[in-house]
């Protein structure tokens, strides 16, 4: 007989170990697992490629570390980079100084003072020194977050402590994470974890904290990436709703699709219309929108209206009328919208102060905003004043103060003022 479309949550309190292992097993206590890697705020440094070699530039242009090598990973996560030099990986510092050298196949990136690296196929784990502190014996390895690692054993995942002891044996399809401290695993039908509607086989989910305890289990259904506020989509039956952390459904299943909240609102769909909830399910906006951009930003969401974009509050007075083709959400007082084909800028009463002129644009900062026409790029302010005229094949949004512009192949960086820090170089 097929099941309510009811979810079943159960909240649980055990410990990996009863998740189909002998639970004598003995779960690492925190007290060995806790790093905290503190890190002064760093001056941001920038990729350059000079006759096929990487490197990196300051954000006056000056070269901090000599292009050498032949793939960075352009994170710097923890104050350390991963660089290749032919087929093997190493570790260089903020000053180009090697801490490690290019011994391995594949590398991750630092977290937590510890980053996976792969030899001879297997994955381990070195400290800030180089020093391989847990062995290469897993499929994969993924960064430590919240003290745990997700590693895969024999084609099954699980999760292991700073030194290298499993919390959770490996048993899972997949295990990802964490979304709000806690990692998500699943196991397939013909597993432990595995359970039949109407005879289709349907896969579980289960929630853990870092010390490998189950928090609750998803007996079916599908749970949104993450938590967001507190609260995580949960489907089941083509009805969506809310679960909190622990697993308790605090909005029932009753919308045909359902967004992250974000500023206290959600948006839900019923009936094919889009309105918003607030956290207790209280429908405050009913569904009324064809569209919407799902999440309030500065009090304001835009919604579609027929076949126009406009704007309302959390209240779902309409503050921005609908005229627009398109438009996005606002930010830092400006949103880019869509006019009679061509996109433009606008601010929060709905007047351009970019006129919409453009292909294309590109948001992420309005000091200086890249914007196409036809197949060139180009910049402008906010005032819509043209700082660089479209001439670059590729064009980024400000990042820390510079941007990166492609053209003819060749990849440089410019400043607020559209001049060159970094003449294009390959």
């Amino acid at each position: 007989m097929r099941r309510s479309t009811l979810l079943v949550l159960l909240v649980l309190c055990l410990h990996a170990a009863s998740c189909g292992k002998k639970t004598e097993t003995t779960v690492p206590q925190l007290a060995d697992q806790t790093a905290t890697i503190a890190e002064p705020q760093a001056e941001t440094l920038f990729s350059v490629k000079v006759n096929g070699k990487r490197g990196y530039i300051d954000k006056t242009g000056r070269l901090v570390v000599k292009p050498q090598f032949d793939e960075l990973r352009w994170t710097f996560d923890e104050g350390i980079e991963a660089f290749r030099v032919g087929t093997k990986w190493g570790f260089i510092d903020r000053t180009g100084k090697i801490i490690c050298e290019p011994r391995f196949d594949d590398t991750g990136c630092f977290s937590e003072g510890l980053a996976a690296v792969e030899l001879d196929d297997k994955w381990g784990y070195i400290d800030r020194t180089g020093k391989m502190v847990i062995e290469p014996r897993f499929q994969e390895g993924s960064p430590f977050a919240g003290s745990v690692a997700c590693v895969q054993v024999s084609g099954n995942w699980g999760l292991i402590g700073r030194k290298g002891k499993f919390i959770l044996y490996p048993q899972f399809d997949w295990i990802d994470g964490p979304f709000d401290d806690l990692m998500r695993a699943r196991q397939s039908p013909n597993g432990i974890f595995g359970i039949t509607f109407g005879g289709a086989q349907e896969s579980r989910e289960l929630y853990v904290d870092n010390t490998g305890k189950v928090v609750f289990r998803l007996e079916a259904g599908w749970v949104s990436e993450g938590f967001t506020e507190g609260l995580t989509v949960v489907s089941f039956d083509k009805k969506s709703g809310y679960i909190d952390r622990t697993g308790k459904l605090v909005i029932p299943l009753q919308f045909d699709e359902a967004e992250d909240f974000n500023e206290g609102m959600a948006a839900v769909k019923v009936n094919g219309k889009w309105g918003f909830v607030d956290k207790s399910g209280k429908m405050v906006i009913r569904p009324q929108f064809g569209g919407t951009r799902h999440w309030f930003t500065e009090g304001l969401v835009a919604v579609m209206v027929i076949d126009k974009w406009g704007f309302i509050d959390k209240t779902g007075r309409t503050v921005i009328q609908p005229q627009f083709d398109d438009a996005w959400n606002f930010a830092d007082g400006m949103a880019a919208a869509k006019l009679n084909g061509k996109w433009g800028v606008i601010d929060k009463t709905g007047a351009f102060a970019v006129k919409p002129q453009f292909d294309e644009i590109r948001g992420g900062s309005w000091e200086l905003i890249p914007v196409r026409i036809g197949e060139k790029w180009g910049y402008v302010e906010k005032t819509g004043r043209f700082v660089v005229e479209p001439r670059y094949d590729r064009a980024q949004s400000l990042y820390r103060d510079l941007a990166e512009v492609e053209i003819d192949g060749k990849t440089g960086y410019i400043d607020k003022t559209g001049k060159y820090v970094w003449e294009p170089t390959k």
